[in-house]
């Protein structure tokens, strides 16, 4: 599920909407998901600016749902969304919009993952944990009554800290967080993209 309803007040313009590669950053989370052969389906929470995101994700391979309460907070979408999944899911990709995919680092997390599915499983690069994070499918029901007074989706790793294991990778995009411009600025000079 891709949280994609904040307001992006820090940052000043609608993130998901920003220029990643080849389209918007949304696009771009949509298109990487979807070529995994582990993903089902792929849903996008909106909020903010919903029908812009909705129209960028025209004729792509993704699910909206729109959260009526994203100005409430975090949480409220990803309860929104493990609301709207099936029961019986083998795992939750929870992953941020503004937190933006890599490839080589899923398919480092998806191995860990398929060796480990009842486990809470999170990139590892160079000691520093990372993103996106999955949850096995049996946690579905504590992701749908998260809330932002109780930290989260970090209330449910934090329960469940057994079950947690890092997924070591090569690849440092699992750091990326474009809160800002400047960090958005340093991510595109980072890694090379145009603007």
């Amino acid at each position: 599920m891709v949280l994609a309803a904040g307001r992006s007040e820090r940052f000043g313009s609608p993130k998901p909407l920003i220029r990643w590669g080849d389209g918007s950053l949304v696009e771009h989370q949509v298109r990487t998901l979807a070529a995994l052969d582990e993903v089902a389906e792929v849903v996008v929470v909106t909020g903010h600016r919903a029908g812009d995101v909705r129209a960028a994700l025209d004729g792509l391979p993704a699910r909206t749902l729109h959260n009526p309460d994203y100005a409430q907070g975090r949480a409220t979408s990803v309860a929104c969304a493990a609301q709207a999944l099936p029961e019986g899911c083998d795992g939750i990709l929870l992953v941020s919009v503004d937190q933006p995919l890599h490839a080589g680092a899923l398919a480092d997390l998806m191995a860990a993952w398929r060796d480990a599915p009842g486990d809470i499983v999170r990139p590892l690069f160079e000691g520093r944990h990372g993103h996106p994070v999955i949850f096995p499918g049996d946690l579905r029901a504590e992701l749908a009554a998260v809330d932002d007074a109780t930290e989260g989706p970090r209330a449910v790793v934090r329960r469940h800290a057994d079950r947690l294991r890092d997924a070591p990778t090569t690849h440092p995009h699992v750091l990326l967080n474009l809160n800002t411009r400047a960090a958005y600025d340093a991510a595109r000079a980072a890694f090379g993209l145009q603007r």
